[in-house]
């Protein structure tokens, strides 16, 4: 069973083998033809960046939004270290626009800090985001979650009023043992979809890949964590002549 790569102690830059199945091919044919324009790519909730940076190095002219600015500082840091260019943001793409036409887009991992609703909406602008042809790269928690359905039981978690499967943290928690920034004050969120949900808001789109799959978590020690997620590709398809 596969684990999340931050719990190696150390900055993993290792993107998504998802990522490098579906568009090595095509990095290898824009270099064959000689092609100098840069594709746009947005990473949405990027984290650290490792997907961001290695789509940078693969040609791509690549957007990368975060709140968080640790992340955003250690993405910078390595962006220098490997002479690559990056236009980090530091936004809520939950409430910031954004505009397309972009050739890849990511949301790895982050539409569960979100409300249902959030989530449900910022995936149809994505949808409609994408360029003919573009892709969209997603890996998102199912309602199935382990760790979700667990945290439902927790008396410090409850329910959000008028929202689907989304839960808010009553009491601020302590920081997880891999923390190395300053503790914010912030409105932690929890909440997962369903595959229905998903397909349904990416209607219109061709799904190329659909998988679910289970992470195991270990830094919730002595109580192992799972989490049930969707991966998903999907692409718009070009128009007819």
């Amino acid at each position: 069973m596969p684990r999340y790569y931050y719990e190696d102690a150390r900055w993993p830059w290792r993107p998504d083998g998802v990522l490098r199945k579906y568009l090595r091919k095509q990095t290898n044919q824009r270099r064959q033809r000689r092609q100098t324009n840069k594709p746009r790519a947005l990473d949405l909730g990027m984290g650290y960046g490792r997907n961001a940076l290695w789509l940078a190095g693969q040609g791509y002219q690549v957007e990368g939004w975060e709140t968080d600015r640790r992340y955003l500082a250690e993405a910078r840091r390595q962006a220098r270290w490997l002479r690559l260019r990056l236009r980090l943001r530091r936004a809520d793409f939950t409430r910031t626009r954004f505009t397309g036409p972009y050739a890849v887009i990511i949301i790895a991992n982050a539409l569960h800090q979100v409300r249902r609703s959030q989530a449900l909406g910022v995936l149809r602008r994505a949808r409609a985001a994408l360029a003919p042809a573009g892709q969209l790269f997603l890996l998102v928690k199912l309602t199935r979650d382990r760790y979700f359905q667990r945290t439902k039981k927790d008396p410090s978690w409850a329910p959000v009023p008028g929202e689907r499967n989304t839960l808010r943290r009553l009491r601020p928690p302590g920081p997880p043992k891999f923390w190395r920034g300053r503790q914010r004050k912030r409105r932690w969120v929890l909440s997962i979809l369903t595959p229905t949900e998903i397909k349904r808001a990416l209607r219109g789109l061709r799904v190329r890949r659909y998988r679910e799959l289970v992470l195991r978590s270990d830094w919730d020690e002595p109580r192992p964590v799972t989490h049930c997620l969707a991966e998903l590709v999907a692409e718009r398809p070009k128009p007819k002549v």
